[in-house]
């Protein structure tokens, strides 16, 4: 048995016939990759968020998602605080701004107790029961966008699963 992974799955039919036309069976699983699920998105943002808030792009999609909800002109004004460093370094110096009027360093101060507290909680769960974990204490599938679509639901239980079998 062999398998071929391909980046894009425009690509899978031509491969297919390909593999066909030498005699070789085929199986092409036409699946929405996972990647796709926005619903996934944010809980791989949340997740990578929580191991190594240094990474902006997690950092920025966890800040931006409905769990912290900063819009565009808050996240950049955080990212200035950064002064050219990771954003979360930015989260940490707008939350010691106590000169801030606009609350947006008591929100940037929430994003930094919710980090220490979930880098407590993680420490000896295995990765199915924290990502459950997290689900429930953040009600994911009661936010917009998931609530209402099973296909949303169905591709944060198939994450569940695959977080089953690191165990």
């Amino acid at each position: 048995d062999i398998a071929i992974l391909l980046r894009k799955n425009e690509y899978l039919t031509r491969y297919g016939d390909a593999l066909t036309r030498r005699g070789i069976p085929v199986y092409i699983d036409r699946e929405k990759p996972l990647s796709d699920s926005p619903a996934v998105m944010l809980m791989m943002c949340l997740l990578n968020f929580v191991d190594n808030p240094l990474r902006d792009v997690y950092a920025a999609g966890a800040l931006r998602s409905p769990v912290f909800g900063f819009d565009l002109n808050e996240l950049i004004t955080v990212r200035g605080y950064a002064e050219g460093l990771p954003l979360f370094v930015g989260v940490r110096n707008c939350a010691g701004d106590s000169e801030r009027e606009d609350g947006l360093s008591g929100k940037c101060g929430t994003v930094l107790d919710w980090i220490e507290r979930e880098k407590t909680v993680s420490r000896g769960m295995s990765p199915e029961k924290y990502i459950s974990y997290l689900a429930d204490a953040l009600s994911v599938f009661s936010l917009d966008g998931i609530r209402e679509n099973g296909l949303e639901r169905d591709a944060l239980n198939k994450l569940f699963r695959m977080a089953g079998e690191f165990e």
